[in-house]
């Protein structure tokens, strides 16, 4: 009796520590630049304007999965490709859970964190359309005199939700007492067939402001050209045709444009 008892229970060991080994195989890790798929992650922090996706490895298709606090982050399975999407909601922390069709389980942390974007001027120009000559060049000299950012300035967004914030302007690395720091909020717009624009709406100085980010409609230099990694190469537009139609009735156009690099928009 005494035998079978201590089979029994060498038996439910074995069992138990087969499972626990089976739990270690099945895990969640980060898909970055570089794959790192032997390396389970037990928490992941994103910021608001981001989304994520963790690499599934180990367990039995099909898979489910939830979060704690779908008003954090809500996430959902690609099993064609082993990953799972999380997607930010708000700001705050949760948790994901994976579980496989036998029941094995792989749990993360998830933490939403305020967003940060940056965009640095290498270059102040102006596109007017409606007017010639020299009333064309006044115009674009007083569009260029009056911008709120020069070469080496530039405007840094903290994003409270995925659609507004604070943003901060800075003039020049030379002039960093004339700071100007507003909320601001977002629109993305689709503006033709293929395209989405991210408008940004905001308010200082007793005026309102409208920006938006597009690419250059030309080739950048042969230096930015070369930069893989790092900001991106783009322009930050200012629409500002209500501003001055009213010295320039004809003007049907004009608008400030920031050639400069920005860290994602």
């Amino acid at each position: 009796m005494k035998t079978r008892l201590l089979f029994l229970l060498l038996f439910i060991g074995l069992g138990l520590v087969s499972c626990d080994n089976d739990d270690e195989r099945f895990f969640l890790y980060e898909i970055d630049d570089i794959y790192f798929p032997d390396q389970p992650i037990s928490d992941i922090v994103m910021e608001i304007t981001d989304g994520a996706a963790v690499g599934m490895t180990g367990g039995v298709a099909p898979y489910t999965v939830e979060t704690g606090d779908e008003e954090i982050a809500k996430a959902k399975i690609q099993e064609e490709y082993g990953y799972v999407m999380i997607a930010p909601v708000q700001l705050g922390t949760t948790f994901l859970v994976v579980k496989d069709a036998n029941g094995l389980t792989a749990k993360i942390d998830i933490k939403i964190i305020k967003g940060t974007k940056s965009f640095t001027t290498k270059k102040v120009s102006v596109k007017v359309e409606g007017l010639e000559g020299d009333e064309k060049v006044d115009l674009e000299n007083q569009v260029i005199a009056s911008s709120d950012m020069h070469v080496t300035g530039g405007i840094k967004f903290i994003y409270d939700t995925k659609d507004s914030g604070t943003l901060t302007v800075i003039p020049s690395k030379d002039d960093i007492s004339n700071v100007i720091t507003a909320s601001f909020t977002r629109e993305i717009r689709q503006t033709d067939e293929k395209t989405f624009t991210s408008f940004i709406y905001v308010n200082y100085n007793d005026m309102n402001h409208v920006l938006y980010f597009t690419s250059p409609e030309k080739t950048p230099s042969e230096d930015d050209a070369t930069r893989a990694l790092g900001p991106l190469y783009c322009w930050l537009v200012e629409d500002v045709t209500k501003i001055y139609n009213k010295t320039y009735p004809n003007v049907t156009s004009v608008k400030r444009i920031y050639e400069g690099q920005s860290s994602r928009y």
